[in-house]
């Protein structure tokens, strides 16, 4: 993350993520509004080239788009050149995000929930841009099943620190047959390719004492305790196997 003193008052920066022509990014948006402390995707989200609209509704296939997940799936936004203005609704149009009928939205991620983006004209960059938040801590809930989540703050976290906690989250035990892969609660993390995935243990073994001590935490495919990071800006799964829960960021 890049960031900025702005009036002495807040911090200002951004964190950018190239994005392959064609190709899918979880982001996640971890700055609010600097005028009104908002986290409206118009103003947050730059850096993309837009396509113009088209009664055909082509611009549905050849803009760039966010998609916000919603109860049941995702609500998709497309980034045009000519985006009407529905509140002045005088004719007036300017660049930006927009709803399936062309329209300017004023649609806002929520904290901590990812989403997707993709470059759909060009290979480009997802610019997310703001203001960070004053507070020091947030919480976001993961509920059983998959969900897209992201770190509140524009800063990288490291599984297994005091970055991201979770104090009611249920671990499971190790096993050598493995079995804890389909029954601990998930987190994966994207990578070239495909994910990695963490698993939550109640006695993750720690590989740099190496001694025989165990601890709960995020742990590897083998069951050792994990000390992956996840950048800036980056979005990942979480999956609440053992039930919901939640994680605990901090600045």
């Amino acid at each position: 993350m890049h960031t900025a003193q702005c009036g002495g008052s807040f911090i200002v920066g951004y964190t950018a993520k190239e994005a392959e022509q064609g190709k899918f990014l979880i982001i996640g948006a971890q700055f609010e509004g600097v005028t009104d402390g908002s986290m409206k995707i118009n103003g947050l989200v730059t850096g993309v080239e837009g396509v113009n609209y088209d009664d055909d509704e082509l611009f549905r296939t050849t803009a760039a788009q966010i998609q916000i997940p919603i109860t049941g799936g995702y609500r998709t936004y497309y980034y045009l050149n000519d985006g009407y203005d529905l509140e002045k609704d005088d004719g007036t149009t300017a660049p930006g995000w927009c709803d399936g009928a062309g329209n300017l939205v004023d649609a806002e991620f929520t904290p901590g929930v990812a989403a997707w983006f993709k470059s759909v004209p060009a290979d480009g960059s997802a610019t997310v841009s703001g203001a960070v938040s004053e507070e020091n801590q947030k919480t976001v809930d993961c509920p059983e099943g998959f969900a897209l989540r992201a770190n509140t703050f524009p800063v990288t976290i490291t599984l297994n620190t005091a970055s991201m906690t979770s104090e009611n989250i249920v671990g499971v035990d190790y096993d050598d047959d493995e079995a804890f892969r389909n029954t601990a609660s998930q987190i994966q993390i994207p990578i070239t390719g495909g994910y990695r995935t963490y698993y939550y243990l109640n006695d993750g073994y720690d590989l740099v004492k190496d001694d025989g001590t165990t601890a709960p935490g995020w742990c590897d495919g083998a069951g050792n305790l994990a000390d992956a990071t996840i950048p800036a800006g980056q979005g990942f799964w979480t999956k609440g196997v053992t039930g919901a829960f939640t994680l605990k960021f901090t600045k």
